[in-house]
């Protein structure tokens, strides 16, 4: 791909030093990335400065920089006020030139799962889509660059946040033609404040998407008033006898019935819908989600039989829901990241997947950033956590946090010598490597979970 320099300065707000230079090719932020022909960020605000690496770039092949103040170099320089910034208004205006439809998807869990279904769904062979979980304002830019009209009829664009104002940059830069929204919970409270302020957050990917575009989201997140005033746009999937929140557009009811070992039936009212969609997890969460991206095929005009196929065949990614097998063992692994509901709907979606005979041990790391109510929130999720003749629960994470779950895991009807507390997952090894049966691993990621893994699973 070939980018205009003088389309670049004039998103960026910045001016090219010198000449411009003739073709840029793709950006990088990491010089060691850096491939020849690409514009390299000197991005200033992480623990090293940028400017630090720009002769490093140089050496690398970099076509042109984009720096903050001049730099004694010879290579094209597009001086900005922030490179951060700049990056942004560059995706935004890459973005604005590209014709298909545009999918942003937020929400407190399963952001990442749900991109990865509707990925599946629309057909990776045409459709441009997040890396990982590139979701913030570095990732949604590099992903916004790749964006190809010639190649691609779709773009699914996660978006994720931690602090006010973030969803309003990545809003600007998507400006979604469609907005999903998985569900508004307890996840990063340390700076968004409440619940209250979660939803504010994320509903402004929906104030800066196309003017009356769809929105489609649970019915729950319609409870908090950000998301109603958006009722008129919204498509709302709610289970049967739910209460109604608001006035959206579209109500489509579903409900979730198991199918097999690890695996679940989704049926939608309507017609046009196929009876069954099967799904390989028994997660609530993750078949709900499963639901909004078939409203979502649905909106986009898809084959709802052909949506059905690829759905049945998706499996949940890595670390993420996955249900794997060694030595005996089984194990459910979804410990990439946690907050309160995604802690409690995977600790269910475990205990239905295990038959009554079968030892369960669970592993529970701390979940980060849940602000001054922490310690409340991780009492009340082992609180709704029964036990079995048999269960064993390992707590990993800073003493207050494994305290507050040990008190709601009392609460539950757990003995204390079923209960065992570390600072991290090291101290645990031998004891997970002597159960039997099955294994359940969720926590925060940087309690690193996965180590309790056998080698051929990590």
């Amino acid at each position: 791909m070939l980018y205009d320099p003088q389309a670049i300065e004039q998103w960026s707000g910045g001016q090219w030093q010198g000449e411009a230079p003739e073709r840029i090719t793709g950006f990088a932020f990491d010089a060691r990335q850096l491939k020849p022909g690409e514009c390299f960020f000197a991005l200033s605000g992480g623990l090293r400065d940028g400017h630090e690496f720009v002769a490093q770039a140089l050496l690398k092949g970099a076509s042109a920089v984009v720096v903050e103040r001049i730099l004694p170099l010879d290579i094209p320089q597009l001086v900005v006020t922030d490179s951060l910034r700049a990056m942004g208004k560059i995706a935004a205006g890459i973005r604005s030139r590209f014709s298909k439809p545009v999918i942003g998807v937020t929400g407190s869990a399963g952001k990442t799962s749900t991109k990865e279904m509707l990925y599946a769904v629309l057909g990776p062979e045409r459709t441009h889509a997040t890396a990982g979980n590139w979701n913030n304002r570095i990732g949604v830019p590099m992903t916004l660059f790749g964006l190809d009209a010639r190649k691609e009829d779709y773009a699914v664009i996660e978006a994720g946040i931690n602090q006010p104002g973030e969803m309003a940059l990545l809003g600007q830069m998507i400006a979604a033609d469609l907005c999903i929204v998985t569900m508004i919970g307890a996840a990063h409270l340390e700076l968004l404040g409440s619940l209250e302020g979660v939803a504010r957050e994320k509903a402004l990917l929906a104030d800066f998407a196309v003017s009356d575009s769809p929105i489609i989201l649970p019915n729950a997140a319609l409870q908090y008033p950000s998301f109603r005033k958006l009722a008129r746009r919204a498509i709302v999937l709610a289970r049967q006898g739910e209460v109604i929140f608001g006035n959206p557009r579209v109500v489509v009811h579903y409900e979730r019935s198991d199918a097999g070992p690890g695996r679940s039936c989704l049926r939608l009212e309507g017609e046009e819908f196929p009876e069954c969609f099967e799904l390989a997890s028994r997660s609530h969460g993750i078949c709900s989600n499963a639901a909004l991206v078939i409203l979502a095929a649905r909106e986009l005009g898809l084959d709802l039989g052909q949506v059905r196929e690829r759905l049945s065949v998706w499996r949940p990614a890595p670390a993420r829901g996955c249900v794997a097998e060694s030595e005996g063992r089984w194990y459910y692994i979804d410990c990439y990241n946690a907050n309160p509901s995604s802690m409690v709907d995977a600790m269910a979606a475990f205990a239905a997947s295990v038959d009554e005979s079968t030892p369960r041990c669970y592993v529970l790391g701390a979940m980060n950033e849940l602000g001054e109510s922490s310690v409340e929130w991780h009492r009340s999720t082992t609180a709704q956590l029964a036990p079995r003749a048999g269960d064993c629960l390992y707590l990993v994470g800073p003493k207050r946090l494994t305290t507050a779950y040990r008190d709601g895991a009392l609460e539950a009807g757990w003995s204390a010598g079923s209960l065992r507390e570390a600072e991290n997952a090291e101290n645990l090894k031998s004891f997970v490597a002597e159960r039997e049966g099955a294994i359940f691993l969720k926590g925060s990621r940087s309690y690193a979970l996965e180590m309790l893994l056998p080698e051929t699973l990590r």
